[in-house]
């Protein structure tokens, strides 16, 4: 019964996001807005033909900017509720109901750098983040700092073990909120292949260190390095691991 009482309110809230998703955020439909001539310019200065098309253009934006404004308020409040209702149902139990919701496989997602990292869209982290706690069953906090490695870090898995269509669905929601995923077959590791640091270790390391490279201080091009290398026994836990950047993950491997 809690678990039809969760995926319920998950279905409200995706279906929520996707609509909101498909719009630009206000803040970039005003941009594009300011980027258009004025809407009433006059003729002299451009074609019949190309004012018609920055009035139209002004026109569309204005409507939408009156949608979008009119939504994110209210998705808002919705995202609210649902973050203090995965609080409230903890998350383990959050975790699990999301599990049950998908079809066993052999397909990962891999969530990658968000797209124009540097000039993203207001809103749409927040929106990502929403759309990691929906599909993946994480928390709140897991999602931003599993945005921040992916950011800072690199790609990292965030569904694993699904069915093809599970796979694309989350694909597809996650490039609905503006970043990048792909879904990769085989979640089986090969024999003799290094085991991967659990994730539970990995947000261990990334916490104590600060997101930050324990040599210089770096949070760009960061790795998780084993103290003990793996091939000299070393084990996959917080106190074997510790952040650095690739430069000095480089010069401490040159030196061993």
């Amino acid at each position: 019964m809690a678990s039809n009482r969760i995926l319920g309110l998950r279905e409200t809230m995706l279906g929520q996001l996707r609509e909101l998703a498909s719009f630009p955020s206000a803040s970039v439909l005003r941009e594009r807005i300011e980027a258009l001539p004025p809407k009433f310019a006059a003729n002299r200065f451009q074609s019949h033909q190309q004012y018609m098309k920055n009035k139209q253009k002004h026109d569309d934006y204005e409507q939408m900017l009156s949608e979008v404004s009119r939504r994110e308020p209210l998705y808002a409040q919705v995202s609210r509720s649902l973050l203090a209702q995965v609080r409230r149902i903890g998350p383990s139990e959050w975790h699990e109901a999301i599990a049950h919701s998908r079809h066993e496989g052999s397909y990962t997602v891999t969530l990658l750098a968000r797209r124009g990292s540097q000039h993203a869209p207001v809103g749409r982290e927040e929106r990502l983040r929403d759309m990691l706690v929906l599909h993946c069953g994480m928390t709140p906090e897991v999602a931003e700092e599993t945005l921040k490695r992916v950011i800072h870090v690199g790609p990292e898995p965030v569904v694993v073990g699904v069915s093809l269509d599970d796979a694309i669905l989350v694909k597809t929601d996650i490039e609905l909120c503006g970043a990048a995923a792909k879904v990769k077959e085989g979640v089986i590791p090969k024999p003799g292949k290094r085991e991967p640091i659990p994730e539970n270790v990995r947000r261990e390391v990334w916490r104590r260190d600060s997101g930050r490279c324990v040599d210089c201080g770096s949070r760009e091009r960061l790795e998780f390095d084993h103290i003990v290398p793996v091939s000299k026994g070393g084990s996959n836990t917080a106190r074997n691991i510790e952040l650095r950047c690739e430069s000095c993950n480089r010069r401490k491997a040159a030196s061993i």
